[in-house]
């Protein structure tokens, strides 16, 4: 199953106020994970099928995302940042 990270951030506050901002729904999660030695915060939304489905739901994000900026990735891929 793929999903779509939205954003990353250094501090949650800044991910919470993208959250905020955009009004993003449920389901959505954040997790942290250490890039260079500090946190790093992303926000991840949707469980898709499969990378086309990712793709399809990005296209149907609201207008006020960067869509250029958001990108499918799989859970997996995120199981093992977090091992």
């Amino acid at each position: 199953h793929f999903t779509l990270q939205l954003v990353g951030a250094r501090d949650r506050a800044s991910v919470d106020k993208f959250v905020r901002q955009h009004g993003i729904a449920q389901p959505y999660a954040v997790f942290e994970r250490e890039l260079n030695g500090r946190p790093w915060y992303s926000l991840v939304a949707g469980d898709y099928p499969n990378r086309d489905a990712a793709v399809t739901g990005r296209a149907r994000l609201p207008a006020s995302l960067p869509t250029k900026d958001i990108w499918p990735r799989t859970f997996g891929s995120i199981h093992e940042l977090l091992k």
